[in-house]
């Protein structure tokens, strides 16, 4: 703002205010941000397996080429399914985010607390 103002010899002339400069500024990062969120996401899924050769992964995208569903699980998970076979069953529908897409994290707890 301050370089408009210098250019326009007083914050009257610059035609914006501050706040109309923030939310320009925050609308383009979120612009940007939806486009390469899933790419981000798609990249470090994707690496993963070198660290964790059992890691997995899988999405779809619907008929927009948009997330449409994206299920992850790590060796841990896959080897606590194994041993204990417990499955967490969950409905985030009632409430979407900005990307009028749901956001579910599940945490939970073993029997040794971890």
């Amino acid at each position: 703002m301050n370089h408009f103002m210098d250019h326009a010899d007083s914050y009257s002339n610059v035609g914006h205010t501050n706040k109309d400069l923030q939310n320009r500024l925050d609308s383009v990062r979120r612009n940007e941000l939806q486009s390469s969120d899933a790419n981000c996401i798609i990249s470090y899924l994707t690496a993963k397996p070198v660290i964790d050769p059992e890691f997995f992964f899988e999405y779809t995208l619907d008929e927009d080429d948009r997330f449409g569903n994206l299920f992850s699980a790590d060796s841990t998970s896959r080897s606590d399914y194994g041993y204990f076979g417990d499955v967490l069953a969950c409905d985030a529908m009632y409430k979407t985010n900005v990307y009028q897409r749901p956001l579910v994290m599940l945490v939970s707890v073993n029997h040794h607390n971890q």
